[in-house]
């Protein structure tokens, strides 16, 4: 009738106006009744007439994942929507598919599916997938303890170096806000809480160093820097932590040794005078000062042959007997 006609007119007007792929079949023979022109692009026009597995999906049967028998009730009434997705086969595309059950125009019921192109989704959660894997690893094979956190402050994750380096468990950590983590003193938490607010608002790039506990108690010395990185499409803090304990013992062991060098070569009485490789002067104590007579300004950084107190012919044995003392061939006084 007319009224067929337009009606039918009608929802050809609707279907190929929706950026989508739709197709109606027969709930019983899978037979194609109705394509939207998007789906004829992608398939071909001469879907109708065909079964929806064999035009479709290139199957010689009915799919393992076709949703009609969720669609209707023990009554055969028809239920909710089912939303799905899947991988075609024959366009190689990700589809985000909604099928129903339907009175047809005849008002015959039917199943009817619109299928959403989401490649570029899928395409994009594939590259996060792969990045988040790539900084995994990163984070698990670093020597360096790492631990991340929102920028809220609650700790996101551990690495095993990290765990390895204070001799906590991961849940001592992760869940936690950084205030909370056993490694920190509270005493410490305002200057901590400066550091990650400066950081947080993209003021610098912190590197500290400060106390922290291990496991056993014992107090030992680390060095953390502080960063803001993407993780996803998210911004999370991200802090390397270093144990620096042995390094902050040999650097003060040496600075003893150096003072107390420095204190018997200034109590010495005799006067002494130190020189780099290259023969500039590095320093002079106050014995030689009073020795010479001259001042400090007279031999600091001046090479050895040009300091005031030597003869101009005595130049070339005095080079020799620096060369041979660089060489180690003398070790008397000349």
């Amino acid at each position: 009738t007319q009224e067929l006609e337009n009606t039918t007119d009608t929802l050809n007007i609707l279907m190929d106006s929706i950026d989508a792929h739709i197709y109606v079949s027969d709930l019983n023979t899978f037979e194609v009744l109705y394509v939207n022109e998007k789906m004829a692009q992608a398939f071909g026009d001469n879907a109708p007439g065909k079964t929806c597995y064999q035009v479709f999906r290139g199957n010689s049967g009915p799919c393992t994942e076709c949703p009609i028998d969720s669609l209707m009730d023990a009554d055969g009434n028809p239920t909710e929507t089912y939303s799905w997705e899947s991988k075609n086969a024959i366009t190689s595309r990700w589809y985000l598919n909604t099928d129903r059950v339907i009175p047809w125009i005849d008002e015959q019921l039917v199943h009817i599916q619109i299928a959403v192109d989401i490649s570029e989704r899928k395409d994009s959660e594939q590259k996060l997938q792969e990045s988040d894997a790539r900084y995994r690893n990163l984070l698990e094979f670093s020597p360096d303890g790492i631990i991340t956190a929102e920028i809220t402050g609650k700790v996101l994750s551990v690495n095993q170096a990290f765990l390895e380096l204070t001799g906590f468990k991961e849940s001592d950590f992760v869940g936690k806000k950084y205030t909370q983590i056993p490694t920190l003193f509270k005493r410490d938490l305002g200057f901590f809480r400066q550091i990650v607010e400066s950081v947080i608002s993209g003021k610098s790039r912190e590197t500290i160093d400060f106390k922290w506990k291990h496991v056993s108690g014992e107090i030992r010395d680390g060095n953390a820097k502080f960063s803001i990185t993407k993780y996803g499409n998210k911004s999370i803090l991200q802090v390397i932590v270093r144990d620096v304990t042995e390094q902050k013992a040999i650097q003060l062991a040496l600075e003893e040794s150096e003072a107390r060098h420095r204190g018997l070569v200034e109590s010495s009485p005799d006067g002494i005078l130190t020189l780099e490789p290259t023969g500039k002067v590095l320093s002079v104590n106050k014995a030689f000062l009073d020795l010479t007579g001259f001042p400090e300004e007279d031999f600091i950084n001046v090479h050895f042959l040009k300091i005031p107190t030597l003869m101009k012919s005595d130049w070339q044995f005095f080079k020799d007997g620096f060369k041979a003392i660089l060489s180690g061939e003398v070790k008397e006084p000349i």
